[in-house]
């Protein structure tokens, strides 16, 4: 135990009437010997200095006594700790992720490239339900999937596989393959989905594929590309939730105040509508609706996506093939996620460079 601080007559700590202030002297002999406060009032604030007779100042150690009080951000790290630690972790130069085998959701994508988690790390992000059927609403989500980790040179991942009886959707099985390259701020997402035989006959699924994708601990503006044009959500302006019907390229981003994003891309031919719940999260849902799929007894389909993580742009006007890009006042910036950066080209009139045309065109 330790014993409470006292000077060598013996006295306690001289504190002032607005609690702010905390004077002791300690007879120090060496500037080697350490000095161990610890503050067990939460009432009186966090320790700011050590000063040593000689005049020297000493900064004190981090610790519980004189942390930071708490954010958004901290809250992300303290929701992540506090995850059950039966998780699958992934992790290379520029992603840390935590895969749970309920649901086969990625529960928190933190990015060391960003400097941020990505994800609301309470309900994570890529679980799905079958649109079509009432009985099948996110059925998925509190199922077991069966996790199994792979890696190759420069890659490495996990692969969730479930079935489940039940919502509808007896011979479905949901494959999810989650990818990290050495080589690449993208995150890649491919998704599987089989008709088992013993259905006998073909299949039809209408797949609503669900994320919730942004910067966590800061507020983001959200692009949705429509046959109106890019819709943007502006950061301060957000409405409950967004219904977009008309979506005209494969693809959803968000940029926060620093520049920095994510761009969640898929097979445009695939999308039916978009669709946000924003409400009062930090992180709102980037949801989609696939058109429906017949897949033959014995037979899959496949459907890439894409978490491509970005900085240095200040709007999304495209994503895809991992690039995302921004065209304004007549420039158009480029973010290459093999190279971790953006290039710039200026003076662009009338007439869409090829980089830009990759951007809208999405995956195909």
């Amino acid at each position: 135990m330790l014993a409470p601080l006292r000077d060598h007559k013996g006295n306690g700590p001289v504190v002032d009437e607005s609690c702010t202030n905390i004077t002791v002297r300690v007879p120090v002999g060496s500037k080697a010997v350490r000095v161990k406060v610890v503050v067990v009032s939460a009432a009186c604030g966090a320790i700011s200095e050590i000063v040593l007779d000689d005049g020297s100042a000493v900064a004190p150690t981090t610790g519980p006594a004189n942390k930071p009080s708490t954010g958004p951000a901290d809250k992300a790290a303290a929701d992540r700790s506090a995850l059950p630690n039966n998780l699958t972790k992934v992790e290379n130069r520029y992603f840390d992720m935590l895969v749970s085998p309920i649901g086969g959701r990625i529960m928190s994508i933190q990015s060391k490239f960003l400097d941020a988690e990505l994800t609301n790390v309470k309900g994570g992000s890529f679980t799905e339900a079958d649109w079509s059927r009432s009985a099948n609403k996110f059925f998925y989500r509190g199922k077991t999937f069966a996790l199994e980790s792979f890696k190759g040179e420069g890659f490495r991942g996990v692969e969730a596989r479930g079935n489940a009886q039940g919502g509808g959707t007896d011979f479905l099985v949901i494959g999810k393959r989650y990818t990290i390259r050495d080589d690449s701020t993208a995150l890649e997402v491919d998704y599987e989905f089989g008709n088992l035989p013993d259905a006998m006959s073909a299949q039809t699924y209408a797949m609503l594929l669900h994320t919730t994708l942004g910067i966590n601990g800061r507020l983001c503006s959200y692009y949705f590309p429509t046959d109106d044009g890019i819709v943007e959500i502006e950061r301060d302006k957000r409405p409950r939730e967004l219904w977009l019907h008309h979506p005209a390229r494969g693809w959803m981003a968000a940029v926060d105040d620093l520049g920095r994003g994510v761009a969640l891309t898929m097979p445009f031919r695939e999308v039916r509508c978009f669709f946000t719940w924003l409400a009062q999260d930090v992180v709102p849902t980037l949801e989609w609706r696939m058109i429906p799929v017949s897949i033959e007894n014995g037979k899959s389909y496949k459907v890439p996506t894409e978490v491509i993580t970005f900085k240095g742009l200040g709007k999304v006007s495209g994503a895809g093939g991992g690039l995302v890009g921004e065209i304004s006042d007549g420039t158009v910036k480029v973010f290459n996620s093999t190279r971790g950066r953006v290039t710039a080209k200026a003076g662009v009139k009338n007439r869409r460079p090829k980089t830009a045309s990759r951007l809208c065109a999405g995956p195909e």
